[in-house]
């Protein structure tokens, strides 16, 4: 978040100024801007460096359908398994930007959703956000199965401070709970809080200590 300062200066030199708030996010592309990936591989199969069996495909695509609006898509398939679902990115004028997501899923016939919500604001020298997802216990990508041990909800939320010309500082909290994999196999939760600081170097390096 910023604010725009124009000076008009005409040919008899009369100075006129023209302020402007504005608001700029990653998230959100330029009207006609798209950003996308397409990908055709192999899935490596767990606890094995060099079992590369299942052929799979990776897409994402997001287009600008305004300045302050995108959409798009996200789909993985490999043999048996479908997961994929739509994407919003909203600019929220000077209030920040909000990401909505959901996704549908089939495993052998075993389906499952999930659904993610996240908010986030930017200004110097401060930004903050925070997300939550929620899966079924049924959904799956190409990374896991239906009926494999996964987090029904997952939040997170970050504040990071801008130190000076190229070091900033970024606390996250992360907090989720799982699905049991088996009657015996209690459910649990586990939390997670990080701090990461960052700084500039020289022209062409930065140290990251986490």
């Amino acid at each position: 978040s910023g604010q725009t300062r124009l000076v008009l200066r005409d040919a008899f030199g009369v100075v006129r100024e023209v302020g402007a708030p504005y608001y700029l996010t990653p998230a959100v592309l330029a009207r006609g801007v798209h950003q996308y990936s397409y990908t055709l591989g192999y899935h490596r199969l767990q606890n094995s460096s060099w079992g590369y069996i299942e052929p799979m495909v990776l897409g994402s695509h997001r287009v600008g359908l305004t300045d302050t609006l995108t959409t798009g898509f996200r789909l993985e398939a490999m043999r048996g398994r479908l997961s994929g679902g739509p994407l919003v990115n909203a600019r929220l004028w000077r209030l920040g930007e909000v990401e909505v997501g959901a996704a549908f899923s089939s495993d052998r016939g075993t389906t499952g959703r999930a659904a993610s919500l996240g908010y986030s604001y930017r200004v110097r020298p401060v930004s903050f956000g925070a997300s939550v997802r929620s899966l079924s216990s049924g959904y799956s990508t190409v990374g896991f199965g239906a009926h494999d041990r996964k987090s029904p909800l997952q939040t997170d939320a970050f504040v990071g401070l801008l130190l000076g010309a190229g070091a900033t500082l970024t606390v996250q909290h992360g907090l989720l709970d799982e699905y049991p994999v088996a009657p015996a196999i209690e459910a649990f939760r586990q939390q997670r809080i990080s701090v990461t600081a960052t700084s500039r170097i020289a022209r062409n390096a930065n140290v990251f200590v986490t």
